[in-house]
């Protein structure tokens, strides 16, 4: 007999108080849904305890007398009765008569919503190392207590991961005889739900649903054991254990009936809830390879000053596209009226840069009951001015910190302040952009001076450099006047004029596209500048390169 066989549409489970015929299974139904179930319980007989998950039942008595005694509610059935047994309850049926209890079964397994992946992202580490295990832990510990069946999360190497204060007895006594032979539980039916269970040679099967990452494997979440049907020779197998062991045959048949017979139609919603759980692993692994990647990605952008240009423009489109769909951090929604600050939003940024909190305070001050929305606003202009005004920081931890102090009193919002929030941010943000320059100043200038001596023959301004380098053009010019003993206009000048000079002793190239190609767009204004740090023109230093 193949339980999984949906073309035996009569096959039957066997237990101790009584059997199971099925009819049909959820792969039968147009619907995919529904099982319909013949159910026996002998005289004198009860089916023990058991909870419906998902299970919503029809119940029609056909012979016999008894008693369902649903969530402790006890009520006498008999033949023509009709019971129905809500989804979510816990159900047991005693047959207080002398012949079979038999009635018709309708199982009405309620759909569970299936959580769906939200981007795509390239997996390449374990499971251990981008979930800490402790969260592992107490999502085993709380399916094995909504399943009422011990539940085992394992890496992608099957390697257990999650502790069990309970073990499966038999199982140990069978692997200390030798090694587990576990395999996958083969069906000749179409039936997709074989594919994840497996299936020994003493009738015990687990269920195992994979935790994937794109077409990556990081995991698994397994079911224990569970007893489908007995074969006719597991009396035989028994027997081999006990004298193998030198023990009576009861005990070792005491520890086998410990594990749990489950009713055909539970092993869907078993399986149900084990892929909801997978799923929502897959969830928080996206999350967690997605924030790595983009603290990777943080890592690059500071050692490109190209990147940081394209990141910032980057974050202003996101920024827009997010309020142009209406939707806020944090879930709140934003209404056709709702107004986001996006020049108070340009002034703070620019006011940190330049540590200028005169200027912060005023225009917070001027926000006051100025707009409706003054919580949602603050919580998406923290974020946006985490990732703008304080990247210039360099300091990846820095930033995370700052977040997660503020993350706190975003969570208490409500109950504070909204603007004295973000006034406090500013005021931190300035005092770490302080701290950085006072250690940084020999290095930042380092780094100006490396970027201008590269691109000097483009089109550089102080505006254009103190944006790169996330500063004020103010605060370039005072440290670069400091650093360097020369002003930043002379010293792109000085660059381009020893260029020209190599072009001037040693090609035929013509003084205006010599001028040109050293970053001069006008050629009156190269010869004026030449002339004046030279002392002769262009020609006249062609013609005798001295100096």
């Amino acid at each position: 007999m193949n339980l999984l066989d949906s073309t035996n549409i009569y096959d039957k489970q066997k237990f101790e108080w009584g059997e199971i015929s099925w009819m049909h299974e959820p792969i039968d139904s147009p619907y995919g849904r529904l099982s319909v179930a013949q159910v026996k319980i002998y005289p004198g007989c009860q089916q023990e305890k058991h909870f419906h998950l998902g299970e919503e039942q029809l119940f029609y008595v056909v012979q016999g007398q008894g008693s369902f005694i649903t969530n402790g509610k006890k009520e006498d059935v008999y033949k023509p009765m009709i019971v129905y047994i809500p989804p979510h309850s816990e159900h047991e049926v005693f047959n207080t008569g002398k012949e079979d209890l038999i009635f018709v079964v309708v199982y009405v397994p309620i759909k569970l919503i299936q959580l769906q992946k939200p981007y795509t992202v390239a997996a390449y580490k374990n499971i251990q190392d981008l979930i800490p295990l402790e969260i592992l832990q107490n999502i085993k510990e709380q399916l094995s207590e909504l399943l009422k069946l011990i539940i085992h999360i394992y890496d992608g190497n099957h390697q257990l991961l999650t502790q069990d204060n309970e073990e499966n007895e038999f199982c140990k006594i069978c692997s200390s005889m030798h090694p587990c032979n576990k395999r996958k539980y083969t069906s000749d039916s179409s039936n997709l739900l074989s594919d994840n269970m497996y299936k020994c040679d003493y009738d015990l099967i687990e269920l195992e649903v994979p935790i994937t990452l794109n077409d990556n494997i990081l995991g698994y979440i397994k079911s224990g054991s569970f007893v489908l049907s007995n074969s006719e020779e597991i009396d035989k197998k028994i027997d081999a254990i006990q004298e193998r062991l030198g023990i009576d045959r009861d005990p070792i048949w005491t520890i086998y009936k410990k594990i749990p017979d489950i009713i055909k139609s539970r092993i869907y919603v078993i399986q149900e809830h084990l892929v909801i759980a997978a799923q929502f692993t897959q969830v928080m692994l996206e999350r967690s390879v997605f924030e790595q990647e983009l603290t990777e990605k943080d890592n690059e952008i500071l050692m490109s000053t190209k990147e940081k240009i394209q990141l910032k423009d980057a974050l202003k489109k996101a920024n827009h596209k997010i309020y142009h769909d209406k939707i806020f951090a944090g879930g709140a929604n934003i209404t056709k009226e709702f107004v986001y600050p996006y020049d108070v939003e340009i002034i703070l940024e620019n006011a940190i840069k330049e540590l200028d909190l005169e200027k912060i305070e005023k225009s917070i001050d001027d926000c006051r009951n100025k707009y409706i929305d003054s919580e949602n606003i603050v919580q998406e202009m923290i974020v946006v001015l985490s990732r703008t005004a304080m990247r210039s920081l360099e300091n990846i931890e820095i930033i995370s910190q700052m977040r997660k102090k503020y993350d706190k009193h975003l969570q208490q919002i409500k109950k504070e302040d909204p603007w004295e929030i973000l006034k406090c941010f500013c005021m931190d943000c300035i005092e770490e952009y302080k701290k950085i320059r006072q250690s940084n100043r020999r290095e930042l200038i380092d780094n100006i001076n490396m970027y201008i001596n590269t691109h000097y023959k483009e089109d550089l301004s102080l505006n254009l450099i103190a944006e790169i380098f996330y500063i004020s053009p103010n605060y370039l010019s005072s440290l670069f006047n400091e650093k360097n003993r020369i002003s930043f206009s002379d010293y792109v000048q000085n660059l381009r004029i020893e260029e020209a000079k190599k072009y001037l002793r040693s090609t035929p190239i013509k003084v205006c596209d010599i001028a040109k190609k050293v970053g001069f767009k006008n050629n009156s204004y190269f010869v004026n500048v030449f002339k004046k740090n030279v002392g002769m023109t262009p020609n006249e230093y062609r013609k005798n390169p001295i100096g």
